[in-house]
């Protein structure tokens, strides 16, 4: 047993410590192999076009320590650079240096998974439901329509996102949750602020802040430390459009 870190300390990762114990200064690997994408870099090479939504998912929930360049032995959390980094080093034997790996045996074989072709991409979708919240929301500037119903629902969810994050981030040891800007726009003060909007004397100066940081966010995109997959602008442009209608409405006149 062993306690599992999914970049850090894994079932590929394990067997390059093992054989370090083992081996100690005899075992040489290559010091730049595979060395400067980061963790988050190297699960977009295997799921970004295969698994779109995993991909997503993954990218949000794993914070900034996700962003830094593995060097070759963080590479080798995963299996395929753990077979080129073991494929690749040297020992040291009865004095002379000589490859790690005397013979590689295909024991076994599998196709490659098929890229999606599914339209319904986190990029579509959420494209999607901004031009149908854009519509939307027009439609009830123009119709003086004051209904907040989907708003409860949208912050809600975007608050109970916040407070997954913040769980991943305080109370997991993963090692990579931690430090998520994704915070930033999936404020966890949002559930239960949604349901306090009608409190003019605080809640209209918390949405102006969230507003805010919405659009500092936007704005400081391609100089953000973290990767925030690009589906978010959507969702950040959604929340700016509804929190302009819940400012507009006659209790915040």
């Amino acid at each position: 047993e062993y306690r599992y870190r999914f970049f850090y300390y894994n079932c590929a990762s394990r067997l390059r410590d093992i054989l370090v114990q083992v081996c100690g200064k005899d075992l040489v690997f290559d010091d730049k192999l595979n060395a400067s994408k980061s963790y988050r870099e190297w699960i977009h090479t295997y799921a970004k076009d295969k698994l779109p939504w995993t991909d997503f998912g993954m990218s949000l929930a794993i914070g900034l320590p996700s962003d830094e360049p593995t060097m070759a032995a963080g590479a080798m959390f995963l299996p395929d650079n753990l077979a080129t980094g073991f494929e690749k080093a040297t020992i040291v034997q009865n004095g002379q240096i000589a490859p790690l790996i005397k013979q590689t045996i295909q024991v076994t074989s599998a196709p490659s998974p098929d890229l999606s072709n599914s339209i319904f991409t986190p990029f579509n979708v959420f494209l999607g439901l901004f031009v149908a919240i854009l519509g939307f929301t027009f439609y009830q500037f123009k119709n003086n329509k004051k209904n907040i119903l989907f708003d409860k629902v949208f912050f809600s969810i975007l608050g109970l996102m916040g407070w997954f994050i913040i769980g991943l981030w305080f109370f997991t040891d993963h090692g990579v949750t931690e430090k998520n800007l994704n915070v930033i726009w999936a404020m966890p003060l949002l559930l239960p602020l949604i349901f306090f909007y009608n409190k003019k004397t605080w809640v209209k100066s918390l949405l102006i802040i969230y507003a805010v940081m919405l659009i500092l966010f936007l704005a400081s995109w391609l100089f953000l430390p973290q990767g925030v997959p690009n589906p978010v602008i959507f969702i950040i442009l959604i929340a700016l459009i509804r929190i302009l209608f819940l400012l507009k409405l006659p209790k915040f006149s």
